[in-house]
């Protein structure tokens, strides 16, 4: 939200990448700042992660995304945490981690005793 300040935006960042990422998955992001049409700050985080989970096994990238072995996992690449979910599932767990997201921003918000409030309608 353009209401906090750099240094709340990052530990903002940080709580959903805990809550939802954790050691899971590995994970990049970046946090831009900026100015919107409006002429005013339009901060936003790109967050990339990929849902291959993190299994121990040390992997090459080459090897890493490879197809998953069930019977050898070290010979293949690592497992994929969306396998056998169907396109409806995969669209509400979307709208699910956009709330999540709403939720998180909303709480922080509070935290720093700022009165805006966004929905996971919000862009």
């Amino acid at each position: 939200p353009r209401e906090m300040n750099a240094e709340q935006r990052l530990e903002l960042v940080e709580g959903f990448i805990q809550s939802e990422i954790g050691s899971k998955y590995p994970y990049q992001f970046a946090i831009h700042n900026p100015k919107a049409m409006d002429g005013n700050d339009q901060p936003h985080v790109h967050l990339m992660f990929n849902e291959r989970l993190q299994d121990g096994i040390e992997r090459d990238p080459e090897q890493y995304f490879k197809r998953y072995n069930s019977k050898n996992p070290e010979r293949g690449g690592a497992k994929k945490d969306n396998t056998g979910k169907s396109y409806q599932e995969r669209k509400t767990d979307i709208k699910d981690l956009r709330q999540r997201w709403a939720d998180l921003c909303n709480s922080h918000l509070e935290k720093h005793q700022i009165d805006s409030r966004i929905d996971m309608r919000s862009y």
